[in-house]
């Protein structure tokens, strides 16, 4: 069932760890930001005393994100508002009430941490019809609140790029659309996902009780580099103008070509699919264009993040895989959200490996570098955390003029144990 023979006459590189040094904006106090974002909007006439207000959240793994929330939950109450967190993830968890609960509380994301009740839902309703004649479904609890304050990431979509991918207009269509708004959007494919789900939130914004968006923008550090209230009539142009400062200060490889990458951990709370494609240059959408850079031959993935709960969604994207890493699957969910989003090639299983060493010999054997011993290649943790990685001497050298990378170990070799886990230094 798995892969287990070695390749023959493989011999791995010299790695060396090194640091890539990115611009890195953040925010100093959160608290203060959070309260002064409040202050400027008008926010205060649009919460009165028993108001009852949603909060979104969403299955992604947000750095702070309870912090934020809190702090939301904080400003609502103050202003006599009776605030709750509402889950907006689609079809994630599964599509269930139990596997959005376990996200969420997986990111510690329960109501005596937040001081609000945590509701995750299913249940949708049509809301009417944006201008493609489609209807538009919104989440039913939602839709009864007094506000909402749609709470997300703005950063690049690992499926298109446009004016807009990956946002507050995001959680409204497809988050709070549940697995019905999801499906519809996805099942039309990039042009669903570029065209409708834009149309589709102006209906959302017109016709529900959204009061608030709030963006979050991390640096490559995955530290928060900016949080910002935005009025309901300029989301989409304010989102336009964010994402492209959010583009700029995202994590990515400060070289262009590698043989062979290794990622220690893939999973939903990294990226919508597992791993991101805009660091790896690989987006596989039949008909789209793939990224100019990087250029990356083989990648072999290690292991699952616990935080995925057994869904492997983009898993795809990579060449070889683990049995550990398998074996962690929970195919209803994978599948469930794979057949969502309609990006099949995506959820196709790579080779699987008996353990590590099979897994990077093998990729290596195949990623086309004349020279094994010289190939570049690559060991990350996983696409979110690229400031401190190994890299093969041979990309170290051609890099020795590029003042954004700074050696900080000296050389080791790749090292297994009797298992064939690798035992080189974690990240």
């Amino acid at each position: 069932m798995y892969l287990k023979r070695l390749p023959k006459n493989v011999e791995l590189p010299e790695m060396i760890k090194v640091k890539q040094k990115f611009d890195t904006p953040s925010v100093e106090d959160i608290e203060e930001r959070i309260s002064n974002e409040f202050k400027k909007t008008d926010i205060n006439k649009k919460i009165k005393p028993g108001s009852r207000i949603a909060v979104t959240v969403g299955s992604r793994g947000i750095k702070n994100i309870n912090e934020i929330l809190s702090l939301i939950v904080k400003e609502v109450k103050s202003l006599g508002g009776e605030p709750f967190i509402i889950s907006a993830m689609g079809s994630h968890g599964g599509n269930t009430v139990k596997g959005q609960r376990e996200i969420l509380e997986s990111y510690g994301i329960t109501e005596s941490k937040m001081g609000a009740p945590v509701i995750c839902a299913v249940d949708v309703v049509e809301i009417g019809k944006n201008s493609f004649g489609m209807p538009v479904y919104f989440d039913k609890i939602a839709l009864t609140s007094d506000g909402i304050i749609a709470v997300n990431r703005i950063k690049s979509h690992t499926v298109y790029h446009s004016s807009t991918e990956s946002g507050i207009l995001k959680m409204l269509s497809i988050g709070l659309g549940r697995e019905k708004g999801a499906s519809q959007i996805h099942e039309l494919g990039v042009r669903g996902l570029k065209n409708i789900l834009l149309d589709s939130s102006k209906v959302i914004i017109e016709k529900t009780p959204v009061i608030l968006g709030i963006g979050i923008i991390e640096n490559a550090l995955l530290d928060i580099a900016h949080i910002e209230a935005v009025k309901p009539a300029n989301i989409e142009k304010r989102e336009i103008e964010l994402l492209k400062w959010a583009k700029e200060i995202s994590p990515k490889f400060l070289f262009k070509d590698i043989d062979l990458l290794v990622i220690d951990e893939i999973g939903k709370n990294i990226s919508g699919s597992g791993v991101d494609t805009n660091v790896i240059g690989r987006t596989m959408i039949w008909g789209e264009k793939e990224l100019e850079y990087p250029k990356i031959n083989r990648i072999a993935a290690l292991d699952l993040t616990e935080e995925s709960n057994g869904n492997v969604v983009g898993v795809g994207l990579t060449d070889i895989i683990t049995k550990k890493l398998y074996e962690k699957i929970d195919f209803d969910t994978f599948y469930t959200n794979a057949l969502a989003s309609t990006f099949l090639d995506r959820g196709k299983i790579p080779i699987v490996a008996e353990n590590d060493e099979v897994a990077i010999k093998w990729a290596l054997k195949t990623c086309r570098a004349e020279d094994k011993k010289k190939a570049k290649v690559v060991k990350i943790k996983n696409t979110l955390m690229l400031e401190e990685i190994f890299i093969s001497k041979t990309i170290f050298d051609e890099q020795k003029e590029n003042n954004r990378i700074e050696p900080i170990g000296e050389s080791i070799n790749f090292e297994f144990n009797e298992q064939g886990m690798l035992k080189t230094p974690a990240l």
